[in-house]
């Protein structure tokens, strides 16, 4: 189990979600300033994080916060943390300031021994050894907390068998979404520098689309791409992005300390406030505008988490669970708003994960929907509906 000093390392820059106030507490029970219970951090990450430990199932395991790792915490968090005899208590908010993010990865990464603001060894474009500009090309850019083979595993390997040339590009992909594109951008210009006449479509899913749509609308983007197709992309926001972004963390906590490592290396969390309906990230995609000279093509997933009609049962269900955890007022106020409402988990409204709404885009060339759920829209190849329309699409 990762230590506490790891779990606030991440805390401190997770979302908070768009209705929510820019701080809040976490409070976790101490036994001499230095022991705590692994039973009420997990109780206190549920209630805070809305993580989904199940309580029954967890040892009352005493852990310790070494002296080490106090410091850690406090040179990280300074006076936002505060530690007593009795109690750990850190007040969190969310940075979306460029210079902000890059002294939290600085501090983390010093902390750890690792370079967190440096770009991942390995990250970027992938092209082919063989690669010929005039060749029918496919760039393929993944999402959130995903990789190129586990989103479009079933795709690559039927485009190739088709004389499709596929490229890639991997990404921090829980860090910064214009870092992401910026690279991104930067790589396609050399590409094209070194292929005079390139043209290429980009498939994208998910957050890869809004990677892929700053690269596009703010800033000078490559000339090279002809056409963007999103896949159950965000274009509006979503807010189960802080919800997923949040599990994403309960599965870091459990990693050792290489797999850790290399989830750390993915980014601190930057990702899912930059998801956050409303965000500065958004503010400035919106207001520059579609690139006149891309043909979008969107394809929306409207299969659910939940059967249409029913999400308000869910949603009642969920309310009165809350209610019995006797929480304070504030916090059982705050956990039932973060989950009325969410369009995005119900069929007809939503792919489990993004809204329809949401991933609907005013002034694309041309707007698909499909029976399927968010990862649905990447699964298998040909026998995908998805695929074979993109394939008949896209030059």
């Amino acid at each position: 189990m990762v230590r506490v000093a790891i779990t606030l390392l991440f805390a401190c820059v997770l979302p908070l979600g768009a209705q929510e106030p820019p701080h809040k507490s976490f409070v976790l029970p101490l036994k001499d300033g230095r022991y705590y219970s692994l039973h009420d951090y997990c109780k206190a990450s549920n209630a805070i994080f809305g993580t989904g430990y199940p309580l029954d199932k967890i040892p009352d395991e005493e852990r310790e916060i070494t002296p080490v790792e106090r410091l850690a915490v406090q040179a990280l968090l300074g006076n936002r943390v505060r530690i007593t005899a009795n109690q750990l208590v850190i007040q969190f908010e969310d940075a979306q300031d460029p210079e902000t993010r890059r002294e939290q990865r600085q501090k983390v990464g010093k902390i750890l021994g690792l370079k967190l603001d440096a770009w991942p060894h390995g990250k970027g474009l992938d092209v082919p050894a063989n690669f010929k500009a005039g060749k029918r090309t496919f760039l393929f850019i993944h999402g959130l907390a995903s990789d190129i083979d586990d989103t479009f595993g079933g795709f690559i390997p039927e485009c190739r068998e088709k004389g499709i040339q596929c490229l890639t590009f991997e990404y921090p992909n829980q860090g910064p979404i214009i870092e992401a594109a910026e690279r991104l951008r930067s790589d396609l210009r050399k590409l094209e520098r070194d292929h005079p006449g390139l043209k290429l479509s980009i498939i994208a899913h998910s957050m890869g689309g809004l990677v892929s749509r700053y690269m596009l609308e703010v800033g000078e983007p490559p000339a090279s791409v002809t056409d963007l197709a999103t896949l159950g992309t965000p274009h509006h926001g979503s807010r189960l992005a802080n919800h997923f972004e949040l599990f994403h963390f309960a599965r870091t906590l459990l990693a050792d300390s290489t797999e850790r490592r290399i989830r750390l290396s993915e980014g601190l969390g930057e990702a899912a406030i930059d998801l956050r309906p409303g965000s500065n990230f958004f503010e400035k995609l919106d207001a520059a505008g579609l690139n006149r000279r891309v043909r979008y093509h969107v394809v929306i997933g409207d299969k659910g988490a939940v059967r249409a009609g029913e999400l308000a049962r869910w949603e009642e269900k969920f309310a009165a669970a809350i209610r019995r955890r006797s929480l304070r007022v504030e916090e059982e106020q705050r956990l039932i708003a973060a989950f009325s409402n969410l369009d995005e988990l119900e069929s007809g409204k939503g792919d489990g994960a993004v809204s329809t709404a949401s991933a609907s885009l005013r002034g694309a060339y041309r707007q698909r929907t499909y029976p399927l759920t968010h990862v649905g829209l990447v699964l298998g190849g040909s026998e995908n509906p998805v695929f074979r329309d993109l394939l008949a699409d896209l030059p």
